[in-house]
């Protein structure tokens, strides 16, 4: 394995936090008004897309699929 699988790791590794965290705010979320609920989505899907730009970015520096299931 390379040095960028190591460095790859840890980076996703760190992301748990912030995964949680997102967790955290999904189970929270209450809200009564529609525009709101649109307003949280939309937030979230700016969130997850961050976590979706990381791995496929790792897809290429060398990473092939099999190993990017291990370390994310």
């Amino acid at each position: 394995m390379t040095g960028h699988y190591f460095q790859i790791r840890e980076d996703i590794q760190t992301k748990g936090e912030f995964i949680n965290g997102l967790i955290n705010k999904v189970v929270d979320a209450s809200y009564v008004d529609i525009e709101d609920v649109l307003k949280f989505v939309d937030w979230l899907d700016g969130e997850l897309s961050t976590l979706v730009s990381l791995c496929q970015s790792y897809l290429l520096v060398g990473l092939d699929a099999a190993n990017m299931l291990y370390v994310c």
